[in-house]
């Protein structure tokens, strides 16, 4: 495998299919037990082609006709492959010019097959056409100019939704048009404080997550509490929020094994200064760090794991009912589990307990997968 380099990264997390019974809830039942894997992308064999091997993915996407876009932040490129996980070729490059990554972040593809990326160094949007040909780049709008966006995906009508985050402003759930040129501030989070200037900045941004469901409605994790908050995707009203009561989980010294880019670095030996720096609600993880709507249900993934690591994802209809519990190995920061035209996306964080147990801490930067696999939803 190629050796990792130093980089800003945040990722990470896992989903469901829901056409099935399900039966009752056990510790053990995992995710994937009933779903069947169609391929894999991202390889560790030496003599795998270039494009087919990761050190770390923290950013894909995937297009309507189950094309796989996925970001190769080593190359600066983004690799695109087809339904079948075969590659197809790849485009951009590391550099400051049009159509090219200073480091890359989320990007999404609408129905039209155009990719939207951004630049947080140069503050603006970058479009791509479905052939990889650099179409245009628009600037972030001065009101977002120093803020960093963490997310973007896009919505059946092709509206943008970025995540936007600022020390002042904290997390900001933004709609555009597919142009652009029109935004809405619809949801804002400023639970957590600001962890610049201390030694705490170490660690992560713990952002919150979001998803869309077929009937134009938008889901959105809060960052500290296990509250889900339902808009309207059309007029941007909030329609319902879901709460529950949960005990939060408070950081602790394990979560502080860094994975450096260079091999690991163990900063257990700061860890009282960083945690004296936790004050509040940042002492604790997210009560429910990802979501995402499969059909009829509602899959929230919470920061609780059982005795063999696995994240404890809840299950619930639409009328937020309790179903059952799944578990799965995940990466907390950020859920990059997707599902589109009856697939489930997961990243491979571990495949058993002994190997999630020699990855890096919960809240190390490259803690990160370095494979997808591809499952069938049925």
């Amino acid at each position: 495998m190629r050796k990792l380099k130093l980089g800003a990264v945040i990722i990470s997390l896992f989903l469901i299919n829901l056409n099935c019974h399900y039966k009752e809830s056990k510790d053990n039942v995992d995710l994937l037990d009933e779903f069947k894997k169609l391929y894999t992308i991202g390889y560790e064999d030496e003599d795998a082609a270039k494009h087919e091997v990761y050190d770390y993915i923290f950013s894909y996407s995937v297009d309507n006709k189950n094309n796989v876009y996925v970001g190769d932040i080593i190359d600066s490129q983004i690799d695109k492959y087809n339904q079948n996980g075969n590659y197809l070729f790849s485009f951009g490059r590391e550099g400051q010019g049009p159509g090219e990554f200073e480091g890359i972040g989320s990007f999404a593809v609408n129905d039209k097959g155009i990719l939207y990326t951004y630049s947080n160094q140069k503050k603006y949007f970058m479009l791509f056409d479905p052939k990889g040909q650099f179409i245009k780049q628009i600037n972030f709008p001065d009101e977002f100019s120093n803020d960093y966006c963490g997310t973007i995906k896009i919505d059946k009508m092709n509206n943008v939704w970025t995540l936007f985050y600022s020390i002042k402003k904290g997390f900001q759930i933004i709609k555009f048009n597919k142009e652009l040129n029109h935004f809405s501030i619809v949801h804002s989070d400023n639970k957590r404080k600001s962890l610049a200037y201390t030694k705490a900045s170490m660690l992560p941004i713990l952002y919150p997550d979001f998803d869309f469901d077929e009937n134009r409605r938008l889901y959105i994790t809060d960052s500290i509490d296990y509250t889900l908050y339902v808009y309207s995707t059309e007029n941007n009203k909030l329609i319902r929020t879901y709460n529950r009561k949960y005990k939060k989980i408070k950081i602790n010294k394990k979560d502080l094994i860094y994975n450096t880019g260079r091999g690991i670095m163990d900063i257990r030996n700061m860890a009282d200064s960083i945690l004296n720096d936790l004050e509040g609600a940042n002492k604790y993880l997210p009560s429910i760090f990802g979501v995402n709507i499969i059909n009829d249900n509602i899959l929230l993934w919470s920061s609780e794991r059982n005795e063999d690591m696995k994240f404890k994802i809840d299950i619930y209809d639409m009328n937020f009912n309790f179903i059952k519990s799944v578990y799965h190995y995940n990466f907390l920061p950020l859920n990059l589990v997707k599902t589109r035209n009856n697939r489930l996306y997961i990243p491979n964080m571990a495949l058993n307990k002994n190997e999630f147990e020699k990855l890096p801490g919960r809240l190390s930067m490259f803690n990160v997968p370095y494979k997808i696999f591809v499952y069938k939803l049925e």
